[in-house]
């Protein structure tokens, strides 16, 4: 069994429970009135595989809050992940690195600590900071087991979990943003996201495809997973960025989901609400995903 629990996200729900076998989704347990806090990163706690895993660790550390309040036992985890260097993603490990019980290792891409920046057209235009607020110093000076890495392009945490990075732009619907900036000299250029990693899970039948944001897009992740595997993404669950972009790349990445083999399709974070109602409305393999859920797939 794989099981995805949302610590924190954008949008926190009721705590429930969701299972998934042979593609067919339903609610097995839900609690109402349940009270958790939400920010604007995501975290999830992964069981798969006999490991437990950190896959980001959102803004404010708010996700111990909530997992304190699902009785997540995610300070025991032994694997951090970063998906990539973005503040929304990394911030919450400082409080993490005081309050963890068991010695972990730390992965993240070595360019996740680029100096980058999201462009606002607001107040005439200037570049908000977006990096991740860590450096290799800090990390060691805390003394922090971490690896910084350069999948090519996979690299394995275990017999079946893998972390998949250089994911090539073969879709023709998913270009770059370029209001997302790294500094290169004095100037800037489009960040090219080369520090996105995506966690992927090899099953008897396909795929479980865990990201933090798809800066990358939906569709490349899933094709470039789907080449280096020869299997199918079975299961999608994480950030889209369509906040980022208009309604016909919406259309394009619906008509992408279902035409593909995603069975459960659980969209979060920086997905957006116009996406997510454009989702939940088209896509017959929608799952309401957020702060308080969990995911079982059999």
């Amino acid at each position: 069994m794989i099981r995805v629990t949302a610590l924190v996200d954008n949008n926190a729900y009721n705590k429930k429970r969701v299972q998934i076998q042979a593609g067919q989704s339903h609610t097995v347990s839900s609690r109402k009135k349940f009270s958790l806090c939400q920010e604007f990163g995501l975290s999830l706690f992964i069981e798969a595989d006999d490991q437990s895993i950190l896959f980001d660790t959102g803004a404010e550390g708010g996700f111990l809050d909530n997992a304190d309040a699902l009785n997540i036992p995610v300070r025991q985890a032994q694997t951090v992940i970063l998906s990539h260097g973005h503040r929304d993603h990394c911030l919450g490990l400082i409080r993490f690195m005081k309050e963890a019980e068991n010695p972990y290792i730390l992965y993240m891409h070595r360019d996740a600590f680029r100096e980058r920046y999201w462009f606002r057209e607001d107040d005439g235009g200037y570049y908000m900071p977006t990096n991740c607020g860590l450096s290799p110093d800090y990390l060691v000076r805390h003394n922090v087991s971490f690896r910084a890495l350069a999948p090519d392009p996979l690299w394995p945490l275990s017999d079946h979990i893998y972390l998949m990075s250089k994911t090539p732009r073969i879709s023709g619907v998913e270009p770059l943003d370029t209001r997302d900036q790294i500094r290169l000299g004095e100037g800037f250029v489009p960040d090219p996201y080369q520090d996105e990693m995506t966690l992927l899970i090899d099953g008897p039948e396909g795929l479980t495809l865990i990201t933090g944001c798809a800066h990358l897009g939906l569709i490349n992740l899933c094709t470039w997973a789907e080449q280096l595997f020869h299997k199918p993404v079975l299961y999608y669950i994480g950030g889209t960025h369509l906040v980022a972009w208009g309604q016909e790349r919406i259309d394009a990445t619906i008509d992408f989901v279902n035409h593909s083999s995603i069975r459960a399709f659980a969209p979060c974070h920086c997905t957006g609400g116009t996406a997510l109602i454009a989702f939940q409305e088209k896509c017959p393999s929608f799952i309401q995903f957020g702060g308080g859920t969990t995911l079982e797939i059999e």
